[in-house]
């Protein structure tokens, strides 16, 4: 004799439940596939910007190394030219537009070392003051001396549009001559 409720009624149950199961494990699997890639992006992105930051900072360096390398008069000689060695084409923070955004537009004038991945690195110093009571390289030339600051900029990547890294520092040279 067979009892109401017993196996016969649970037919299909089993089934049911599984496919439940397994819509729910699906979902979880690709709400964790989904999360990877996002992950994946973030760190790309993030090494990016690691890279355009180091970069940038060549750039700076080898500027201040180049700066460093130059006497008063030598710097005089080369304020409003750039070149490779020397990119100072502005005689002091009034034409270079002082501390408002460095300029990396298309046409400004900058030297371009190879970063990371044989990326240019766009670079330029300007003068901004210093000696007592000097602002400009003129001072040098008159015989002064003293200790002169200088505004190196530095960019990596495409500096006139997004996806840059641009930095600024100031470097500080004292002239005997």
């Amino acid at each position: 004799m067979k009892l109401p409720g017993g196996p016969i009624s649970q037919r299909g149950a089993a089934l049911f439940i599984a496919l439940i199961l397994l819509l729910i494990m699906t979902m979880l699997a690709l709400s964790g596939v989904r999360n990877a890639v996002l992950e994946s992006r973030i760190a790309g992105h993030s090494a990016a910007q690691q890279r355009l930051f180091n970069d940038a900072e060549t750039g700076l360096r080898v500027a201040e190394e180049r700066l460093g390398a130059y006497s008063a008069a030598s710097l005089n000689a080369r304020a409003m030219s750039c070149t490779r060695q020397m990119c100072m084409p502005y005689r002091d923070a009034a034409h270079s537009g002082g501390y408002s955004a460095p300029r990396f537009a298309q046409g400004d004038e900058v030297a371009t070392e190879t970063g990371s991945r044989n990326q240019p690195v766009k670079w330029y110093v300007a003068l901004i003051g210093g000696g007592a009571d000097c602002v400009s390289t003129e001072c040098t030339a008159g015989g002064k001396g003293g200790t002169f600051l200088y505004e190196v900029n530095s960019c990596a990547g495409d500096c006139a549009g997004k996806g840059s890294q641009k930095l600024r520092s100031v470097y500080a040279k004292h002239h005997d001559d």
